[in-house]
């Protein structure tokens, strides 16, 4: 099986509302010697406003990102997406992909018309490079040096990894140079942590984590939050309410008993302390997983043999898995559908019809272009092809399309619940960051809010 690494670099942190604007791959054999390497830029789109902490990090500025001479997003895209199937079937890995680099390249792929599962359809499967890092130090603690930062804390940031570890990282925030960072580290941790570069690969399938997440009596996930690693044994209670790649689990210690034994009312609360004992697993992210077998006795507060003799008793329980479950999905948010297009990204999938349509859509020029998004059925697809023509062709859209594309285009009015960032938050921004930043940065700054104040209350025209 071959691997391709990648990264981006975006106009923000917004999954759904900013863009990538520098792609960069390298594919690999599975030996993880390099066969070939790919990398893209995209100028900005009319529609979007980089937050200015992302523009100060990458050090690209605003000109930068409006140079006519770059692909339009939609070429990128385009672009994208024909390499990465000619790559196809491989494991797609980046470092903390999973999370934030490929949602924003299902975004990139959603929002221009394509089809959004590529990574993980025919063949391709999808993992992070960060989970290995995570699952090789929580089982082989000497494998990597984990630095910490200025609070104490252990840091698992690409670039504090790579310098720890005396891994050759040029440009860090480049795509390119983070891509060759965690390629390099997985090489390191196939030789050094040979197990946990194993899970690596066999949870890149999704059926594989489902078979393994059903089968065990007990094993151990290993997650990543608030700037934290946290490992611990686990057995599977079932399956999350209408999720099929969803999965919910208990983790197992010595106050496991208390939770076993407690009446309906007392798990409402013991069930919401913070961290919960309930974690919720996906079968298709990738999660960091490992056998019970590979951990030794004292590293849990249990001995191994009890864990495992827990989790029969647990698994033997089927009204028990079920109260749990219910108890904890009793207090699961509703959350309302999203007002913008963008957040429905996960909505269903498109009709046979609106698919033949939308891959037409690519093969034709723009004005039968316009002409087939009347024909498509799914609202979502029709707002998003109609911002694809403003962009690409805005001549070809009618007065009624382009109306509703520059209603749509919310940066304009100011700041929504959910919505993306707004021109007056964006200079906010700026001039709370102005006392604070270092010289370098005050004119890339000064220059962006120039054009913020530019184009004015009315956004795009």
């Amino acid at each position: 099986m071959s691997f391709v690494f990648y990264d981006t670099e975006t106009t923000g942190l917004s999954t759904r509302f900013d863009q990538i604007v520098h792609f960069a791959a390298i594919k690999t054999d599975a030996e993880l010697r390099e066969v070939d390497r790919y990398e893209v830029r995209s100028r900005l789109r009319a529609h979007v406003l980089p937050h200015p902490e992302a523009m100060c990090v990458s050090g690209i500025g605003i000109h930068q990102l409006l140079n006519p001479s770059l692909p339009s997003h939609y070429e990128m895209a385009c672009e994208i997406k024909a390499k990465l199937d000619a790559w196809t079937p491989s494991i797609f890995a980046g470092y903390n992909s999973i999370r934030f680099d490929e949602e924003l390249l299902r975004q990139t792929l959603f929002q221009t018309l394509h089809p959004v599962y590529l990574t993980s359809l025919r063949g391709n499967g999808r993992a992070d490079v960060m989970g290995l890092v995570l699952s090789a130090v929580a089982s082989a603690p000497h494998c990597l040096v984990v630095p910490t930062d200025a609070s104490g804390r252990r840091s698992f940031k690409l670039a504090d990894i790579a310098r720890a570890n005396g891994i050759v990282h040029s440009k860090v925030h480049h795509a390119m140079s983070d891509v060759e960072a965690a390629l390099e580290l997985c090489r390191r941790l196939r030789e050094a942590a040979p197990d946990a570069w194993q899970s690596f690969v066999r949870f890149s399938n999704k059926a594989a984590v489902a078979h393994f997440v059903d089968g065990e009596d007990a094993f151990v996930l290993t997650e990543f939050f608030g700037g934290n690693s946290y490992t611990s044994p686990v057995v599977l209670l079932g399956q999350q309410s209408g999720m099929v790649n969803g999965r919910l689990c208990l983790i197992l210690g010595a106050s496991t008993r208390g939770i076993l034994s407690a009446s309906v009312d007392e798990l409402g609360e013991l069930l919401f302390e913070k961290p919960s004992p309930i974690r919720r697993i996906r079968t298709n992210s990738a999660p960091v997983l490992a056998p019970l077998y590979e951990f030794e006795d004292g590293r849990f507060d249990m001995d191994i043999d009890d864990i495992e003799a827990l989790a029969r008793e647990v698994r033997a329980d089927t009204a028990l898995c079920a109260r749990l479950i219910s108890v904890f999905e009793s207090r699961d948010k509703q959350w309302p559908a999203s007002a913008h297009v963008e957040g429905r990204i996960y909505d269903g999938f498109p009709s046979p019809s609106d698919e033949g349509i939308m891959e037409r859509f690519h093969q034709v020029g723009w004005e039968e272009r316009v002409r087939l998004l009347d024909r498509i059925a799914d609202e979502r697809f029709r707002i998003l092809g109609e911002r694809l023509v403003y962009h690409e062709a805005p001549q070809e859209l009618r007065p009624d399309q382009r109306h509703r594309v520059l209603s749509g285009f919310t940066f304009k009015t100011g700041d929504s619940p959910d919505g993306p960032l707004s021109r007056e938050g964006a200079i906010a921004y700026i001039d709370e960051m102005r006392g604070k930043a270092p010289a370098h940065h005050l004119a890339l700054l000064d220059d962006y809010r120039a054009y913020l104040v530019q184009i004015g209350s009315t956004g795009v025209s």
